[in-house]
């Protein structure tokens, strides 16, 4: 067999709605595709499959039916049986039949995926319900937050940003100046008119600036602990002594005073313990003066006298009294008093104290927090995706409302409220009126239509999201409500299967401009397309946006600098298509775009030429000699480059007193 065909041959096991669409994801991809299948599909999803698969019918276990489908031939096998003890046998069997060929399989069961991707090699495992989970949660979002991901301790958010005439971005900056250390720049529309042809990321002139009405996508990067405000701060010596000082500050003592009674004045139980409190330390203070003031008695007894007398100590204390302390009879009955208080006291206490055990207990039992008043999310549908979807939207501190058609364990999401019954009716009962958004993500796709269409009756400017199944449907439902996302689940996942396929680890994704975004990590190995090629080479060249880099052995780089070399062993992070991720794995750059030259024509500050040398070689990527050479003799440099690299270099040789400019030449072949 011919060894290109070899290398982009595939088998996918299982071809159910998941498997079908993995089929045609690898077939974007231009791989040669296989397939395997108890019996014959009961619906083909995907128009012309039935016709162009190469298909067998078996059992995926079975080493004999894995053999006359071409495992030995085969780079990679996707095992998508809705049975995950079936996948995981079959992939044993796999195993043995070819030990290098790519695993991937859908599997919920993380633990053992680890164990297995240690044992079997070359494996990765997903979980389709779970993979489309964040792109559902972040279409409910609105327009600003198209995507968040986590990688390693970075929290990443893809954000649109609307131009108005108070941004400070406004005309004061050009596309190129918005990029810095924590924000890179995606794609910039210019009055709702887009202006990207080919290359998602980067097809935005970087010396235009931003208008009123201009709109920007961008990726920002924080610390994970400090954008979930729990990051901590570190209390040095100069913190502690600050603290110590402001807390002997007798104007502190008055705010934390009045901070402390508005805080028992917003519930009636701790009013009560608050008096009580006061109470005891009144009678305590005033115990205390008057059994000092007695002859033979000391302070620290007369406040222990005082501590048992409250405590119901009275016989203990006045049958123990000898006639040499005499004690006058307005003080006994004080002191019964006090004892009389400090036993009633008590007994509230203990009351209060019971009570509030009993309602924490009632309430974790069944207690949930009340519908949003407005501006949530409700969630129609709480199966696996439906589940992940309002975890999501949790870590993103949205509030929101969920409904089921069945009751549900009261563990499940305790702080969501959830309700439960005839969904229509369900709806009626949620503030659909002041909602913000509604996901429909039950199994059944007219069901999501229905309730979603129902919803956007009652509240004409709810963002509507819609899970649906077959990509036909999916489709006229898109032309149909323009306005709704309308969201496939398993077209979604398969993609990521697709990838995986191939060697990437995806690590999430998200919608962006109707095109599915994988957030993509590669390790840089021998042979591989990416090895020796500067970040900015990547990133213009095949299309993606890098957002980390970490060399071997060194800590993780958010956002890098598109001037390091990728050298064996490091590892990328990327933002990418699937068409990007394909030109990667084939090593098919856009060499088209390559078709800018830098002309030196002045150095103005000779003191400066190391400098423009070293710039010129860590921008272009060209030799040193070459580098030195173009501002010795001015002229060309031939290195071809691309437009956004080459302005780049002539903004930052400008700032060397280096004139230089670009100029565009035919691609030289």
């Amino acid at each position: 067999m011919d060894r290109e065909i070899a290398a982009n041959r595939f088998l996918v096991c299982g071809l159910g709605s998941l498997g079908q669409h993995c089929v045609a994801a690898l077939e974007e991809f231009g791989a040669q595709v296989t397939a395997i299948n108890e019996t014959t599909p009961k619906t083909w999803e995907i128009a012309g499959m039935k016709d162009s698969l190469d298909l067998f019918f078996g059992d995926c276990r079975q080493a004999k039916i894995l053999e006359q489908a071409g495992i030995r031939e085969c780079r990679g096998i996707l095992l998508v049986t809705q049975s995950e003890q079936v996948n995981i046998e079959a992939a044993f069997v796999a195993r043995s039949l070819n030990p290098h060929i790519r695993l991937v399989v859908r599997s919920s069961k993380k633990q053992l995926n680890e164990i297995l991707a240690q044992h079997l090699g070359n494996f990765i495992a997903f979980e389709p319900d779970q993979l489309p989970a964040a792109a559902f949660a972040l279409a409910a979002l609105g327009a600003q937050t198209l995507g968040c991901f986590k990688i390693d301790n970075y929290l990443m958010r893809v954000v649109r940003g609307e131009i108005t005439d108070q941004h400070p971005w406004r005309q004061k900056f050009t596309l190129q100046e918005i990029n810095r250390s924590d924000l890179r720049l995606l794609c910039h529309e210019r009055k709702h008119k887009l202006l990207y042809a080919g290359d998602i990321f980067h097809d935005w002139e970087p010396h235009d600036r931003l208008d009123v009405e201009d709109s920007i996508i961008y990726v920002e990067v924080s610390d994970y602990a400090s954008a979930l405000g729990t990051k901590k701060v570190e209390l040095t010596w100069w913190r502690r002594l600050g603290m110590v000082l402001a807390a002997l500050d007798p104007r502190s003592w008055w705010t934390s005073l009045a901070a402390f009674l508005q805080w028992t004045g917003q519930d009636e139980i701790r009013k009560i313990v608050a008096g009580c409190f006061f109470l005891v330390l009144a009678l305590g203070i005033w115990g205390t003066l008057l059994f000092s003031m007695q002859g033979g008695i000391s302070v620290e007894n007369a406040f222990a006298t005082t501590a048992t007398l409250i405590l119901g100590g009275y016989g203990d204390i006045f049958g123990g009294i000898t006639d040499r302390v005499v004690v006058p009879l307005w003080l006994q009955l004080f002191s019964l008093l006090m004892t009389l208080t400090g036993i009633a006291l008590t007994g509230v206490l203990y009351g209060l104290l019971t009570d509030s055990i009993l309602s924490l207990r009632l309430g974790f039992l069944s207690r949930r927090p009340p519908i949003p008043e407005r501006d949530h999310v409700v969630v129609v549908g709480l199966g696996q995706v439906g589940q992940r979807v309002a975890e999501y939207l949790q870590e993103f501190r949205q509030p929101l409302v969920a409904l089921h058609s069945e009751e549900v364990n009261s563990r499940l999401l305790p702080q969501v409220p959830i309700v439960t019954g005839d969904l229509k009716q369900c709806l009626k009962s949620v503030n659909l009126a002041t909602a913000k958004s509604i996901i429909t993500v039950t199994d059944d796709e007219m069901t999501n239509l229905e309730l979603g269409l129902v919803a956007q009756r009652e509240n004409p400017h709810l963002d509507l999201v819609i899970r649906t199944f077959e990509p036909r449907f999916s489709s006229h439902l898109a032309r149909l409500l323009p306005h709704a996302q309308v969201l496939c689940a398993y077209a979604l996942a398969a993609q990521a299967f697709a990838a995986g396929a191939y060697g990437e680890n995806v690590l999430s994704l998200f919608q962006l401009r109707q095109h599915t975004i994988l957030v993509t990590e590669y390790t840089i190995e021998a042979g591989d397309t990416l090895n020796g090629r500067l970040i900015s080479e990547v990133a213009y060249g095949y299309g993606v946006c890098p957002v980390l880099y970490q060399c071997r052995g060194g800590k993780p780089i958010p956002l890098p600098s598109y001037d390091l070399r990728l050298k064996i062993g490091d590892r990328l992070v990327v933002l990418a298509t699937t068409d990007a991720l394909h030109r990667i794995e084939l090593g098919m750059d856009t060499a088209q775009a390559r078709r800018w030259r830098l002309f030196v024509t002045a150095v103005m500050d000779r003191r400066h030429f190391a400098s423009g040398v070293d710039t010129i070689a860590r921008i272009s990527g060209c030799p040193f000699e070459q580098a030195r050479e173009v501002l010795r003799h001015l002229g060309e440099l031939d290195v071809p480059l691309f437009k956004h690299q080459g302005l780049r270099l002539v903004q930052e040789l400008a700032q060397l007193h280096i004139t230089a400019h670009l100029q565009e030449v035919a691609t030289r072949t």
